[in-house]
């Protein structure tokens, strides 16, 4: 079974602030967004997030 996620800004938001954003890492086998999404994090994404 694929496991895969495509999260938008307020997922990273609330991970960040709980600093648990490596809890979507260990949940999912791939974690995409877009760059869009990235501009509105305002934060550098770790490299286990996929554009």
């Amino acid at each position: 079974m694929l496991n895969y996620v495509i999260a938008d800004a307020s997922v990273f938001i609330i991970f960040d602030r709980l600093n648990q954003l490596r809890l979507l890492k260990d949940i999912y086998q791939k974690v995409y967004t877009t760059p869009e999404i990235a501009i509105e994090f305002n934060k550098s994404l770790p490299d286990w997030v996929f554009m």
